[in-house]
């Protein structure tokens, strides 16, 4: 859920909206719709998940108006973040979309400094978002609410694999409470394990990142539904799923599929146009 943003009546913008993560590919597919929309879009990336030496796709693209390099966030996250500030404060924007885990991480603790500037970080407020970045507490929620949930239990240290090793058949997955990791400056992603050793592996090089959750294989149909909402109102939405098959090699095929839509207001909203 993102914060309403003034309307343009005594300011004056350079831009409507700065995505960042500009590699990433739904990045090209947001300044194309945007784009066609009559939206004046920046674009900014810093080379954190992606070869600097080839081309950024989006910066290719005929519907951005500016193209930014910004200092790494994952070495410098508040060289990162007051970077976005300075481009901001020299180039009024009405909205910054951060599109990775990383670049919220780095924006969160400035999101004073962005709205003195007459500029809103396109994201929920933080106690929804702190949450939502620890799979322990969102789980929680979830058991709060009556929302199933696969078997789980958190790991602090390697002494608690042996318990884990009891209440749990193989294969099973590990995961990080949090999927971007401050200490090893990337993004951690869930890793199935099929034995002892596996586990024991996975285990430590998670644990230097913090803590981590084990939690029993659920095949099937993975489904997703993501919102797009501004003061309580949805203005977008896409739903998708994806299959999951799993063979005896551990190899994996996925197939799926998406349907999205967006309301009449979306393009309207005070929150993302240039009225």
């Amino acid at each position: 859920m993102a914060q309403q943003v003034p309307a343009r009546s005594t300011r004056c913008y350079s831009y409507d909206i700065l995505v960042l993560d500009a590699s990433y590919k739904p990045t090209l597919a947001t300044v194309q719709s945007l784009g066609r929309a009559g939206l004046r879009v920046a674009l900014g990336e810093c080379f954190v998940d992606c070869d600097p030496s080839l081309p950024v796709l989006a910066f290719r693209s005929r519907h951005s108006a500016r193209n930014v390099v910004f200092p790494n966030y994952a070495t410098d996250p508040s060289g990162f973040a007051k970077a976005v500030i300075e481009f901001v404060r020299a180039h009024p924007t009405r909205v910054v979309l951060p599109n990775s885990d990383g670049t919220i991480a780095a924006l969160m603790q400035y999101r004073e400094q962005f709205t003195d500037l007459g500029c809103v970080v396109a994201l929920a407020p933080n106690s929804a978002l702190e949450i939502a970045n620890d799979k322990g507490r969102t789980l929680e929620l979830a058991r709060q609410l009556g929302i199933d949930q696969p078997k789980t239990m958190r790991i602090e240290s390697m002494d608690d694999l042996p318990a884990i090793f009891t209440e749990f058949n193989f294969p099973f997955v590990l995961k990080p409470v949090a999927s971007w990791a401050d200490r090893l400056g990337h993004r951690v992603v869930p890793v199935e394990v099929i034995n002892e050793r596996e586990a024991v592996e996975v285990t430590q090089r998670f644990l230097d990142g913090g803590s981590l959750l084990a939690q029993e294989w659920a095949c099937g149909r993975r489904e997703s539904v993501t919102l797009l909402m501004v003061d309580g109102e949805v203005l977008a939405s896409c739903g998708g799923y994806l299959r999951r098959v799993r063979s005896p090699s551990r190899g994996h095929r996925h197939s799926g599929s998406m349907r999205g839509g967006i309301s009449a207001r979306c393009a309207q909203s005070p929150a993302i146009d240039g009225n």
